[in-house]
C-alpha cells in the first residue's frame, strides 16, 4: 500500500510516493516562482492601504496571481474521502476572509468614481490570510514535511490536496473581496465597473 506525498516543488502529481510505515515528502523547499507569487500576494496590501480609484489593475492583479499559482502547482483536485473536507474547509476559510476584507474596506465616491482604501482590519486580515498560506507551505516543505506526510497517510488524504486547497483558499479570498466591493459600489449609486486606468492615489 502506498500513499501520495507530492512535494510543493514537484510539477508532476504522479511523482513523490512513499510506502506505508515511512510517510514523508520531497525534502526540497519552495521554488523561486512560489516565493514570488506568495510574497506578491502579501505585498498587494500596499496597494490597498492608500485611497485609490477602483481600477481593473486592482481587481485583476490578485486574480491573475492566483491563476498563475493554480496553473503552476495544481494538477489535480482530489475529492475522495477526507480530501473533500480539506478543500471545503480551506475554501470556506478563504471565502470568509474575503468577505470580511471586502466589508471592512473603506469606500467612497469622488466625481462619480469609486474610491477604496483598506482600513486596519482589512489590511490585517489580508496579510494574516496570505501570510498563513505562506507559513503553512514553509512548514509543509521544511520541518513539518514528515509530520504532514504521516497525517496524510493516517487519514487517507492525498498530498495533492494541499496545493489545491491553498490555491482555492486564495482564490476564494480574492473573488469574495472583489464581489463584496463591487456590490457595495453599486449600492453607492455609481457604476461599479472599475476604471481601465491606474487611477488617482490620494492620502
Amino acid at each position: 500500500m502506498v500513499a501520495p506525498t507530492l512535494g510543493w516543488d514537484r510539477p508532476n502529481p504522479t511523482l513523490g510516493w512513499c510506502r506505508a510505515g515511512s510517510p514523508g515528502r520531497d525534502p526540497r523547499g519552495m521554488t523561486t516562482t512560489l516565493w514570488i507569487i506568495d510574497i506578491t500576494l502579501i505585498a498587494l496590501v500596499l496597494l490597498q492601504i492608500r485611497r485609490r480609484r477602483l481600477t481593473l489593475v486592482q481587481v485583476l492583479l490578485p486574480i491573475a496571481l492566483v491563476l498563475w499559482a493554480g496553473i503552476a502547482y495544481v494538477h489535480s483536485v482530489p475529492l475522495g474521502g477526507d480530501n473533500a473536507l480539506v478543500i471545503g474547509g480551506f475554501v470556506v476559510i478563504g471565502a470568509l476572509l474575503g468577505a470580511a476584507i471586502g466589508f471592512t474596506t473603506h469606500m467612497s465616491t469622488t466625481d462619480g468614481r469609486v474610491m477604496t482604501r483598506a482600513g486596519v482590519v482589512a489590511a490585517v486580515l489580508w496579510v494574516a490570510g496570505m501570510g498563513a498560506r505562506l507559513a503553512f507551505q514553509l512548514w509543509a516543505t521544511e520541518n513539518g514535511r514528515l509530520d504532514l506526510g504521516r497525517f496524510d497517510f493516517q487519514h487517507a488524504i492525498s498530498n495533492d490536496v494541499w496545493p489545491a486547497a491553498l490555491v482555492l483558499m486564495a482564490g476564494a479570498t480574492v473573488l469574495l473581496r472583489v464581489g463584496v466591493i463591487l456590490t457595495r459600489a453599486r449600492r453607492l449609486g455609481v457604476d461599479p465597473q472599475p476604471s481601465a486606468v491606474t487611477g488617482d492615489v490620494r492620502a
